[in-house]
């Protein structure tokens, strides 16, 4: 009995297992014309029309979906349609389907492939971000619109060829696509939009459209294997960021046509080493724009530009030369902080400001002249120049900030005017080869200076006893040269003395040319006078100047005594 009992029992589960195990598929509306059906982990959407939006998708708890099939007919993917299915491996879309919704099959973390129609127009707003198993997305030709983040974060994603019809890129739109390799934007695309290629770190060829105007900010940041860029003519803006920390970009020449650069757009590309132009008309070249750009070797700067901002070339430790334009006047604070290699930076004559730490560090510069345009020297502005010789600082300048020269170990010669009255402290520390400092103005108005604290160097003050020790006279042909020597210090200068002036055929020196002038050219022509070559009588004979006196000299000087020619200016 109690046998029978069991079998009964056994046989009764059995029987309530069976639709669990055959039931048949789960199946429901998804639109006015559209019905879906899950079975066997497929989800199969059939009918004609768009999909209808739902706050909580039918099949969500349905069961484990795989695979998602949409038929042909179906003509968009609605909303959050299909978003955060777990285990969905692969999805097929008709040629009816026009539009991939926003959301669609966002963070669908398995899924591998996606069959896209021929029909798709337009992909939106994160459709298939954080798909981070896609490979690969063939997109089609007739595709016009690619949404904000649509593929954001699909990690694995190596290959997605954008189409010729594309109109328009939204941002982040394949950001932190780490396994993208290369992209070709398509003619008629004017904008990379903000972050749109960030953090594609595998990214390494990238060809920009010819109709291209404006490269966004972030648009290629962290694009770290990138190693060239052909800007298009015509491009006018660069945004903040673009180029930031693609560390192996070798090349990207700025285009003529280029209006806007944007803070840090080149900075940490460390890898950049051909010349950089800026066009003309740039006024101002901002901060970080390229920091850290440690292979930069040239840098040409536009006659336009008015203002270096902070931190502009910091750091570009290969940088050996830079032209700073006449019409500059402000050097931001660190500008050009870490320039190891810089050995010439003329001061303009129209700076105004001298930021704090401007020059820091550069190790090669050779000599400093601050203008008279700079009222105030910034803080550390000429720390560590361990290389300058000689620091000049032209009358017009009244405070010289604290550490501004401090570590120029090689500087021999510092020249103070009377301009200055506040040294603060350490301004010329460890400047220990000071020999001598020479001020333009009186000692009593050198003990008003007020000298801030460890300002040894300063001791070399003194007033120069200079003597002459050289002297190359002019000519009328060169200028001469007067060289003298201070007696205490030993600091030599050279006063240069203009050429001799002269009237051409004016050989007896009386002011006139006459007959009487040209009888004594004719005389040293046949060296029967000897008027030395660069004397003014020499030179007022050689009216051809040749370098020799002859008989056609002489005629020629007749000519101009009877007022048959004119002889040029001396």
């Amino acid at each position: 009995m109690k046998k029978t009992i069991a079998i009964i029992l056994s046989f009764t589960l059995m029987l309530l297992m069976i639709p669990a195990v055959f039931a048949e598929s789960v199946s429901g509306k998804c639109g006015e014309n559209l019905t879906w059906t899950l079975d066997d982990g497929t989800l199969t959407v059939r009918g004609d029309g768009e999909m209808q939006f739902f706050t909580a998708y039918p099949w969500a708890d349905a069961g484990t979906v795989r695979a998602v099939v949409i038929e042909e007919g179906v003509t968009s993917v609605a909303r959050m349609a299909f978003q955060e299915l777990d285990a969905l491996e692969s999805v097929s879309l008709p040629d009816s389907l026009e539009a991939v919704g926003p959301y669609a099959f966002y963070n669908c973390a398995s899924l591998k492939t996606v069959r896209f129609g021929s029909g798709l127009k337009s992909v939106s707003d994160s459709a298939l971000r954080g798909c981070s198993s896609l490979e690969e997305a063939l997109l089609p030709e007739g595709l016009t619109s690619i949404g904000n983040h649509a593929f954001y974060q699909c990690g694995s994603l190596k290959t997605a060829p954008l189409p010729s019809a594309l109109e328009a890129l939204g941002i982040f739109a394949f950001a932190e696509c780490a396994a993208l390799t290369s992209v070709h934007i398509p003619d008629g695309i004017a904008v990379v939009p903000e972050y749109c290629f960030y953090g594609c770190a595998s990214l390494a060829e990238a060809t920009l459209p010819e109709t291209l105007q404006a490269v966004n900010g972030h648009a290629f940041r962290g694009c770290s294997v990138l190693e060239e860029v052909a800007l298009p003519e015509g491009l006018a803006s660069i945004g903040s960021h673009a180029f930031y920390q693609c560390a192996s970009l070798k090349t990207a020449p700025l285009p003529s046509t280029l209006e806007s650069l944007g803070a840090y757009a080149f900075a940490e590309c460390a890898a950049l080493s051909s010349s950089v132009t800026i066009p003309e008309g740039f006024t101002v070249v901002p901060e970080y724009c390229f920091y850290g750009c440690a292979s930069l070797t040239e840098v040409t700067l536009p006659s336009t530009l008015e203002t270096v901002e902070n931190d502009a070339f910091r750091g570009c430790a290969s940088l050996v030369a830079v032209e700073l334009p006449p019409d500059l006047y402000t050097i931001g604070e660190r500008a050009f902080m870490g320039c190891m290699a810089l050995q010439t930076a003329e001061l303009p004559a129209k700076l105004v400001t001298l930021g704090a730490n401007a020059f820091y560090d550069c190790a090669q510069l050779q000599r400093i002249v601050v203008p008279a345009g700079v009222s105030q020297i910034g803080a550390h502005a000429f720390y560590n120049c361990v290389s300058a010789s000689e620091i000049v600082i032209e009358q017009g300048v009244d405070r010289i900030g604290e550490g501004a020269f401090r570590g120029c170990s090689s500087a021999t010669d510092v020249t103070i005017p009377v301009s200055v009255t506040e040294i603060a402290d350490s301004a010329f520390r460890d400047c220990t080869a000071v020999r001598a400092v020479e001020y333009n103005g009186t000692v009593t108005q050198w003990g008003n200076v007020a000298i801030g604290i460890f300002n040894e160097a300063l001791d070399a003050f003194h007033s120069h006893d200079y003597v002459l020790a050289s002297s190359v006279p002019a000519t009328c042909l060169m200028e001469g040269t007067d060289t003298y020597v201070c007696s205490v210090c030993g600091k030599t200068k050279t006063v240069t003395t203009p050429c001799l002036d002269y009237l051409p055929g004016d050989v007896d020196l009386d002011g006139s040319v006459n007959a009487a002038d040209a009888r004594l050219a004719l005389r040293r022509a046949v060296d029967l006078e000897t008027f030395e070559p660069g004397s003014v009588q020499f030179c007022a004979c050689d009216v051809d100047m040749n370098g020799t006196v002859t008989a056609a000299d002489a005629r020629e000087i007749l000519r101009a005594a009877v007022g048959l020619t004119e002889l040029g200016a001396g």
